[in-house]
């Protein structure tokens, strides 16, 4: 829509729809807000990756159980308890805890260890164990009810949830 402005906060908080902190937001939780419409948008598939660098100085690991002799970079409280996260720190000795995804992609990206992440954010990675499936996140697209059937609202989010699906769509 021509008229529609908007602005991403990418932010490590949930932000208050009810408080009008956003119109729109995408989340991995269901908070089950009864004010809130919760449409599913589909989930992120999570995958063990590591920087050139570190595995050139450790090796690469063939099987699960080797990931016992390479170190992790986890997220901390409460992050550390996400699927993937406890995973990986079931089996890896940890090197690090990050307090964002961002201070976690950093520290891999910087040859620190390896981690579990979402594979849309490990570009310039190396996926390693990639036939191991990681458990994943559902993704949401979260609106106010009083204003999901708003105009600018619908639009948006009708772009949204087209644009996602697109890319998410297996290429030929």
């Amino acid at each position: 829509h021509p008229r529609v402005r908007f602005e991403v906060a990418l932010e490590e908080r949930v932000v208050d729809l009810a408080r009008r902190e956003a119109d729109v937001a995408i989340r991995t939780t269901h908070r089950r807000e009864p004010s809130l419409v919760y449409r599913e948008l589909g989930a992120l598939s999570y995958g063990i990756f590591a920087s050139p660098a570190y595995l050139a100085r450790v090796g690469r690991p063939r099987r699960a159980r080797d990931l016992e002799r390479l170190d992790a970079v986890l997220l901390a409280a409460p992050l550390d308890r996400l699927p993937a996260q406890r995973w990986v720190a079931s089996r890896t000795p940890v090197a690090l805890r990050a307090s964002t995804f961002g201070g976690q992609l950093a520290a891999v990206r910087a040859g620190v260890g390896l981690a579990a992440m979402p594979l849309e954010t490990a570009e310039g990675l190396e996926r390693l164990l990639p036939a191991r499936t990681l458990p994943g996140l559902p993704l949401w697209l979260v609106t106010r009810s009083a204003s999901h059937d708003e105009p600018h609202v619908k639009e948006f989010v009708g772009m949204l949830r087209e644009r996602l699906q697109a890319l998410r769509a297996p290429t030929a």
